[in-house]
């Protein structure tokens, strides 16, 4: 059966540090797709605009998009399996909510 005694507090202290830190990291990473949705926006009127901002172009941010997308897509999996179980459940939770 269940002990409540033989519980120790220690790992519970690490349970829910683990779930605050993904809560944390799931409103960052929320807002910070939120600010990247909305700077592709910026950049998008500026560029019709006739705006032009020194050092991007449409060009470049298109040229970066897909170098970025597979370094993303070829880290991911090694850091999803080392994150804990609560840290994803807080993560899930922070971009749900934040």
């Amino acid at each position: 059966m269940f002990d409540i005694n033989s519980l120790n507090i220690s790992s519970l202290v690490a349970i829910v540090l683990a779930l605050v830190d993904g809560l944390i990291f799931g409103v960052a990473i929320k807002r910070a797709i939120v600010s990247v949705i909305l700077a592709v926006i910026g950049f998008a009127l500026a560029a019709y605009i006739g705006i032009n901002i020194p050092g991007i172009s449409s060009s470049t941010l298109l040229d970066k998009v897909p170098v970025i997308l597979a370094y993303v897509t070829s880290v991911a999996p090694q850091f999803l399996i080392g994150v804990p179980i609560f840290f994803i459940i807080g993560l899930a939770i922070g971009i749900w909510k934040g």
